[in-house]
């Protein structure tokens, strides 16, 4: 039930690099990242900054902690959905605190 970030149905295999992982995760992260702001715009974050941000990965953080501590399926989303969230979130709060999230999108 849903989809990892990498299988080896990417090219994902022994013969890569942990860097290379590493860099094509980040890529589909920053990804992901900016489709959501596209959706969801800036005041969603700004309306409750970082408090917000903190209240949102607790909420993932505690779904990852009732399913993976009760040993559960997860019936609504696939654990590398939430874990793609949590990693989105510190994303955006990075961009927050250094002042960088109320950049404009590009276009394309």
């Amino acid at each position: 039930m849903g989809r990892h970030f990498l299988t080896e149905e990417d090219g994902v295999s022994a013969q890569n690099s942990f860097d290379a992982v590493c860099k094509s995760i980040a890529s589909e992260l920053a990804e992901l990242v900016i489709a959501k702001q596209k959706d969801y715009g800036k005041q969603n974050i700004l309306e409750f900054g970082e408090h917000g941000i903190l209240v949102r990965s607790n909420d993932k953080f505690a779904r990852l902690k009732n399913l993976i501590l009760n040993s559960k399926d997860p019936q609504n989303e696939p654990i590398d959905d939430t874990l793609k969230d949590i990693a989105g979130y510190a994303i955006v709060w990075l961009m927050l605190r250094n002042g960088s999230f109320e950049y404009s999108l590009e276009e394309k």
